[in-house]
């Protein structure tokens, strides 16, 4: 299956870490597409999320 970008399309965003991605993700990523045809996934990358996690199993 091929998709081609269409900046003139209505176009929705997804932001956030992503981690992990789940079925509620998938499922959220399913409904936009019906809705607008395309969606831009953006992934926000968060300094100092692997030192909290860290800290928290010790």
């Amino acid at each position: 299956m091929t998709h081609q970008w269409d900046n003139k399309k209505p176009t929705a965003q997804m932001l956030g870490r992503w981690q992990p991605f789940h079925d509620g993700h998938y499922t959220f990523f399913k409904e936009i597409i019906k809705k607008t045809g395309q969606v831009c996934i953006q992934i926000r990358d968060v300094q100092g999320v692997m030192i909290i996690l860290l800290i928290l199993k010790q």
